[in-house]
């Protein structure tokens, strides 16, 4: 082997390495709101249970098309992860009450809206 395919082999291995924790547990928190399993994910994205569980657990790197069904099947939003300097317009426990929301009728929605009245007059004093 050449000394510069070497080089250029040896730079990429220092490439600092995504750290997907964050996002497992991020991930395993937007399930737990959805009120979903481990396996009600895996099932859903067409992966075994354990492969899943590393990826929620352990961090592990699912690949991009496997990590697109993720946050798909859990309304994740991820851009707080990949551009943390750029504001988020809506963060994942939004999208989760979003849907939430979508299945309550105008009676149920007005309890809500007095419910968050309530705690934005209560922050208030």
């Amino acid at each position: 082997m050449k000394k510069e395919e070497k080089a250029k082999r040896t730079k990429r291995k220092k490439r600092k390495q995504f750290n997907f924790k964050p996002i497992g547990k991020a991930i395993k928190k937007n399930r737990k709101i959805l009120d979903l399993t481990q396996d009600d994910v895996a099932q859903a994205i067409k992966v075994q249970l354990p492969y899943y569980s590393r990826i929620e657990n352990n961090g592990q790197h699912p690949s991009l098309q496997l990590f697109y069904e993720i946050v798909r099947v859990l309304k994740l939003s991820v851009d707080e992860y990949f551009l943390p300097e750029k504001k988020t317009v809506k963060s994942s426990k939004r999208r989760v009450i979003d849907d939430l929301l979508d299945g309550l009728s105008d009676k149920e929605l007005e309890i809500i809206a007095g419910t968050i009245n309530g705690i934005i007059q209560l922050k208030k004093e």
